[in-house]
């Protein structure tokens, strides 16, 4: 941690202060109640906040833990009283397997599962739609045209909002050529089952085993990692994007700092207040595991790698884990994995991970005070303010709803000179989360004072 630079987070019960000199990412070793899943590595999982739920839900699917396995649960991320549920097995189901890959189709209030491998060398490009109503899943048709990607595992499979469609990149297909390795690039329409095969300019090599978010804030899917066989393993990075245009690109990035080791089996997430690509464990071409925490900063053309400090009840060096992000909760949740002797079904919480923290875009700048960003905004999440502040100053932030009524306050601190990134995730005193609607912020910095409009959507 850079000295100079205060962290501060908002927490749902209220607003408070980090010491500077000790702020940092803590692990969280949780223990839900419930029924309880067996451990277990390489299942599916997604993160659900569905309409009106407050705390949000990580859903896993299926796995590996001396058998494949097809069973579904329901970890319930309420803060303290996190609870495990079973879902109960009714009439059309997934077959046992590993490496489902799901993702929550917001436009449909679903999740939607795609591909696997069932073993024996046979992989699966069925495409699966679980209802939360019914609390079932349904087979997608999507031979539609005929056009669908063939079967694989360890594929790059992520949900953008924006276009409300799912994107696949590469993975293993078993019996296929290019050395059983994909490098194609697809795209799904939930609504009408429909894939089409994307072409995007540039080149990259087949992998599987990598790891992917997408970058809302510049409308791109970054990659990280992955292998062919037990082997080649990599350490680069790659987008695809614009994802809302038509013509795509596939580009290399060259981020600065500090490499992770070329791994396969890692898990990620993104973190939108901060633009930042989250990586957690991995397996690296030496056989090692690990258990550290990296950062990719996102911004074009400044994109560089962190190794975050860390601390709490480490989790132990690990592959093939799942993860998910908790956004109310401000956490990254980690299940399950494989500790190079066995399976666990253990559960950790990395956070908090809106925090003040060093903008890239800020460095070099005069010390003057500025506030340099309010994003994102239209926002239906958190919304970070960026500033640079020219001396020791007393920073306070307000937030009023549209009649003017004082609906959060962080009390004043004083920071230093520098960069800084404040985060106000939310929700209104007490925790409640804020409906939708228009609120006004007013960022007083010194004798500086910063007024704007921040719109919330649903």
């Amino acid at each position: 941690m850079k000295s100079g630079k205060i962290f501060i987070c908002l927490m749902a019960f209220g607003a408070w202060f980090v010491n500077p000199l000790k702020a940092q990412l803590t692990w969280t070793h949780l223990n839900p109640g419930g029924s309880v899943p067996s451990p277990r590595q390489s299942s599916g999982a997604v993160y659900v906040q569905a309409p009106g739920d407050s705390y949000g839900a990580m859903y896993i699917f299926g796995g590996y833990g001396g058998s494949r396995l097809n069973d579904m649960y329901k970890l319930t991320l309420r803060p303290g009283q996190e609870q495990w549920t079973r879902i109960t097995q009714q009439g059309l189901w997934p077959s046992a397997r590993t490496g489902l890959v799901m993702v929550y189709d917001s436009a449909g209030n679903r999740i939607l599962g795609y591909g696997g491998d069932e073993g024996n060398y046979v992989v699966r490009g069925d495409n699966w739609a679980f209802n939360l109503s019914a609390s079932r899943w349904w087979p997608i048709d999507t031979l539609i045209g005929y056009v669908t990607p063939p079967p694989r595992v360890g594929g790059n499979v992520a949900y953008y909002p924006q276009t409300k469609r799912l994107y696949l990149f590469g993975g293993q297909g078993y019996r296929y050529p290019m050395g059983w390795y994909w490098h194609d690039t697809w795209r799904l329409d939930p609504a009408s089952g429909t894939w089409q095969v994307l072409n995007p300019f540039g080149n990259y090599i087949p992998r599987q085993g990598g790891v992917v978010v997408i970058d809302e804030v510049n409308n791109r899917m970054i990659m990280f990692g992955g292998a062919v066989g037990a082997w080649i393993f990599f350490d680069e990075a790659w987008t695809i994007g614009p994802l809302d245009q038509s013509n795509m690109a596939i580009d290399q990035l060259y981020p600065g700092g500090t490499y992770p080791p070329a791994m396969r089996h890692s898990v990620a997430v993104y973190d939108s207040t901060g633009n930042r690509m989250i990586v957690f464990s991995g397996q690296d071409d030496g056989g090692s595991l690990h258990n550290e925490v990296w950062e990719l900063q996102l911004t074009p053309g400044q994109e560089r790698w962190y190794t975050l400090s860390v601390g709490g009840q480490v989790p132990p060096a690990m592959y093939v884990a799942t993860a998910v992000l908790d956004k109310p909760n401000q956490r990254m949740i980690v299940f399950g994995g494989n500790t190079g002797s066995t399976q666990i079904n253990d559960v950790y919480a990395l956070g908090p991970l809106w925090t003040w923290i060093e903008s890239p875009s800020t460095r070099g700048l005069p010390l003057t005070t500025q506030l340099l960003a309010v994003r994102p905004n239209p926002t239906n999440g958190p919304v970070a303010f960026d500033l640079n502040l020219g001396s020791t100053t007393q920073v306070n932030l307000k937030i009023f709803d549209l009649t003017g009524r004082l609906v959060r306050a962080l009390r004043p601190e004083t920071a230093q000179p520098g960069s800084h990134r404040l985060v106000w995730e939310g929700s209104l005193e007490g925790g409640k989360p804020s409906p939708s609607g228009v609120y006004f912020y007013e960022l007083s910095a010194g004798e500086q004072t910063f007024r704007g409009k921040i719109t919330k959507t649903k």
